[in-house]
């Protein structure tokens, strides 16, 4: 997304689904314990990545909704059995953020939904020079008088669990400023409980 090639990202989605993938050890469905299901667990690192991408604008408003329709039943555990006797976090978790700039997100992330994909992890864009999907990369835009796609023939095979600690150790030995900030750390967790709180009362949250 270097070199302005989406322009103006006005839009987003972001996709973190799983057809059956309610994990079946630890705490991740004790609410108590882990404070949430799908959406703090796995949406909110999509969320993370959009709001990165498109510079991580300021929120505006948040609505959401929050479903249990199939973790408090015995199913197919992909990943283990789940006690769905004692289920209660969501299993799916659905919401649209507005931002001051005119931006907006549709976000929808479930540990287990009727889908075809066992696995679903992505981040579309909207800009006024092309569109993205994320992962994998693939680039949509209106050049030379046509419609192009455009997918890389290459990309380095690089770890991003060794980018993150490369990163800190250079912000901690050279002071170099983050690639994450704790600016950016309070701005998501603000949409996380919006969303959170939206769902529980049924109406728009301002932040």
């Amino acid at each position: 997304m270097t070199a302005n090639e989406l322009g103006d990202i006005y839009a987003a989605s972001v996709y973190a689904v799983r057809r059956r993938g309610i994990p079946g050890w630890g705490v991740f469905t004790n609410k108590d314990l882990q404070g949430g299901g799908a959406l703090i667990d796995i949406g909110v690192h999509m969320l993370d990545t959009a709001l990165h991408l498109m510079g991580y604008p300021e929120p505006d408003q948040v609505l959401g909704a929050t479903y249990q329709k199939l973790g408090k039943k015995k199913g197919v555990g992909l990943l283990g059995e789940w006690d769905y006797e004692n289920f209660s976090i969501e299993d799916m978790a659905r919401g649209m953020i507005t931002f001051k700039n005119g931006a907006s997100i549709t976000l929808e992330s479930a540990f287990a939904a009727n889908v075809k994909k066992d696995d679903v992890m992505n981040v579309s864009l909207k800009g006024d020079r092309g569109g993205a999907d994320v992962f994998p990369l693939n680039i949509y835009q209106e050049k030379h008088n046509t419609l192009l796609d455009v997918s890389p023939a290459y990309l380095p095979d690089e770890s991003p669990h060794t980018n993150l600690i490369t990163n800190f150790v250079d912000c901690c030995v050279n002071e170099t400023e983050p690639s994450s900030t704790a600016e950016q750390g309070v701005i998501l967790q603000q949409i996380i409980e919006a969303l959170y709180r939206s769902a529980n009362e049924g109406k728009a949250i301002q932040i």
